[in-house]
């Protein structure tokens, strides 16, 4: 429902709560069914159906109807009576659940702190998930599908970040140590080599230990210089590469149709330009986020 007499920011506060309640009373169902692969209000609700009375299951699918239309519709606002009405509900129903559910049954294994930054966590998610959504319609827009091709693109390559800078830090040491070592005027480089090596052969051995590679034993992650091999696997075995690649020619066929066109040579830009226009339709339609 529109309303002149909110203002955008009384309206991303308002979002925001209305997220934060609705994971708050989630992470209470989610306690109580013992059931982490069910996910949504909704569809915990139905689990827990024959636990709940009539007027409280009532009472959780308007609160996750709400949540649902504020997580997904960009023109999405209440009027202050409304977001009381919200207000009140979500109180009712952490009440109710409370005196249904004691809370030595739920077993909490967070502290409130730990619970509240999940919270805003997830809020954080709910948002980024919706510039995501609205950035895929670009794809659809000649030219401008290049702003969504970039940030798959971007985003992908950032996931692996920490994995790229650890390699390229782990080959700098080496190199760095390894001129120190033969050069009795740049004997400062073998130092700083030494250094950059420790913390990185460190950072590499802890990350082999806490996540393995298949088929290749523990023993080899505190190996020096050999355990250096789990950093560009990793980041080949996780790098999202149909992200990858379909971005990175999307955003290499629009560079070469300006050249082209550029060069004088209209027909072929025109037909790079239009496979740069399909490329960035097929990732909007493959990659866009889907509603929860």
């Amino acid at each position: 429902m529109q309303n002149d007499s909110i203002n955008p920011e009384q309206r991303a506060g308002m979002i925001g709560e209305i997220i934060l309640e609705a994971r708050s009373i989630e992470s209470k169902l989610h306690a109580i069914c013992k059931c982490e692969e069910v996910t949504g209000l909704h569809a915990l609700t139905e689990l827990l159906a024959h636990k709940l009375p009539g007027e409280l299951k009532n009472q959780l699918h308007y609160i996750a109807t709400i949540r649902n239309h504020a997580a997904h519709e960009e023109s999405f606002v209440q009027s202050n009576e409304e977001f009381r009405r919200f207000r009140q509900c979500a109180a009712e129903v952490k009440s109710a659940l409370d005196r249904l559910f004691p809370v030595e049954e739920q077993s909490p294994d967070k502290t409130d702190t730990a619970a509240e930054w999940e919270n805003r966590m997830a809020v954080e998610r709910e948002l980024f998930a919706q510039m995501a959504r609205q950035l895929s319609a670009l794809g659809f827009i000649p030219v401008l599908g290049n702003i969504y091709l970039l940030y798959i693109l971007l985003v992908v390559i950032f996931s692996q970040g920490f994995l790229v800078l650890l390699t390229m830090l782990y080959a700098c040491s080496v190199v760095l140590g390894f001129e120190g070592w033969h050069s009795a005027d740049n004997r400062g480089l073998l130092y700083v080599g030494a250094g950059a090596f420790a913390f990185t052969y460190i950072a590499v051995m802890v990350l082999w230990w806490r996540s393995p590679l298949k088929r290749l034993p523990k023993i080899l992650g505190i190996l020096p210089l050999i355990n250096g091999i789990y950093l560009p696997i990793r980041w080949l075995r996780d790098l999202k590469w149909g992200r990858f690649m379909l971005a990175s020619i999307g955003l290499l066929l629009f560079a070469g149709g300006i050249v082209l066109i550029l060069q004088g040579m209209y027909k072929y830009g025109a037909i790079a330009i239009a496979a740069n226009w399909i490329t960035a339709m097929s990732a909007a339609f493959l990659f866009r986020e889907k509603k929860s």
